[in-house]
């Protein structure tokens, strides 16, 4: 049986970082992730409304934009999306400091690792 990939919305002005983003992530299974990429807050909360996410990542130069957590619609009725920051160099705990958003774990966006991208995205759907 083929099991769903995870959707994930990446929140990010750069196109180009998503691009990048999108190649590495399916470079291994491309089965395993499905990735979408917002350019401000309004379209990722209208890409919420629209389709079902299991996880989001935002650049932290959002959190100031956004005041609540981003919701989806789910099996059971609308579900809060964990958040992933991709953080400034320097900001490494920055999901303590903004769980209005939603976020549950950052990592550095700069030489972003995507072994532990993998790993922070199964632990936020699991």
């Amino acid at each position: 049986m083929d099991r769903m990939p995870i959707r994930i919305l990446l929140l990010d002005s750069d196109r180009k970082f998503h691009s990048l983003l999108s190649k590495h992530m399916s470079s291994e299974d491309k089965k395993e992730y499905k990735l979408d990429w917002a350019s401000t807050p309004n379209k990722a909360q209208i890409a919420m409304w629209l389709g079902r996410y299991d996880v989001s990542l935002m650049s932290d130069c959002y959190v100031t934009s956004v005041t609540a957590p981003f919701e989806t619609e789910g099996e059971g009725g609308k579900e809060y999306v964990p958040v992933i920051l991709l953080t400034s160099p320097g900001q490494a705990d920055a999901f303590l400091l903004y769980p209005h958003v939603g976020a549950i774990d950052s990592l550095p966006k700069k030489d972003l690792d995507m072994v532990m991208l993998r790993r922070a995205v199964r632990n936020a759907v699991e």
